[in-house]
């Protein structure tokens, strides 16, 4: 399966991110299913083991009911048991999730950091409480490590011309996402909605493609393969759902006592030629 620059849902506005609807932004901006006024909490997350801290977006679903008193706990599953590995603090304001996964358009967030690492092939659990609202979990496993084999790229801009790279498989994925960009440029979890760039998701560990040159910028300096294996969930978060203001299907979620989805990616880079 490809999806050549698929445009996520409006539900998610949605990168990881790593992912929103036409005229959106950022895939970590979460809009409560249509009727829903409970005191439930939309959660977005991205476990990274490319990172020394783990960062957690949560929102409330009722505009009228303030978000306040927010606590979080990440654990490891281990034989079934679940062991405390960090708790979240929450951030005084939204800049570790603006940096992780983009603009964030609102005013009642909060932003919670994990001081941890995440291993690949772990299972972890999040648990999210708040004041008056039910208590939000999701477990996520973390897709294994892999390595880029081979590429390919000719053109100007590379990759233009044709575009081969083959990869190991990563354990625990659904698919991936294979983009290139300037090297310049952040690592981008907004697929569509991305700064500047392509990419595709598929669910086989090659490529073999040519890239159209108006969909990438002008740039004059290297040029950056990203190829991130992303978990079910996450993969489907991203892939799934359509946007509009009747009749909008979420994408698939995994939280349960809210809404929203932790998912979680693993990456490998490459500059090309």
């Amino acid at each position: 399966m490809r999806i050549a620059n698929p445009t996520p849902p409006k539900w998610l506005l949605l990168t990881m991110s790593l992912l929103a609807s036409v005229g959106c932004d950022s895939p970590a901006i979460l809009q409560p299913p249509v009727g829903e006024s409970s005191k439930m909490m939309h959660v977005f997350m991205v476990l990274d083991p490319a990172y020394t801290t783990q960062v957690l977006l949560v929102e409330p679903v009722g505009a009228d009911q303030p978000l306040d008193g927010v606590v979080a706990s990440m654990y490891r599953i281990d034989a079934g048991d679940s062991v405390l590995v960090a708790d979240g603090t929450t951030t005084a304001g939204l800049a570790p999730c603006i940096d992780r996964y983009g603009r964030i358009d609102g005013w009642d967030f909060a932003c919670a950091v994990f001081p941890i690492s995440v291993v690949p092939e772990t299972e972890y659990l999040v648990r999210i409480w708040a004041t008056d609202r039910p208590t939000a979990t999701a477990r996520v496993v973390v897709p294994g490590d892999f390595d880029i084999d081979s590429v390919e790229a000719s053109g100007t801009p590379p990759g233009t011309g044709r575009l081969i790279a083959e990869w190991s498989e990563s354990a625990y994925r659904k698919g991936y996402f294979v983009t290139v960009r300037p090297s310049s440029e952040p690592a981008c979890i907004r697929t569509a909605t991305c700064p500047s760039g392509w990419f595709i998701s598929t669910d086989v560990n090659h490529v073999d493609t040519s890239i159209s040159p108006e969909l990438l910028p002008d740039h004059s300096g290297s040029w950056l393969l990203e190829i991130h294996a992303l978990d079910p969930v996450l993969f489907d978060h991203l892939t799934t759902g359509s946007g509009g203001t009747l009749f909008p299907v979420s994408p698939r979620q995994n939280v349960e006592g809210g809404f929203g989805a932790v998912g979680a990616w693993v990456s490998r880079r490459r500059l090309l030629p």
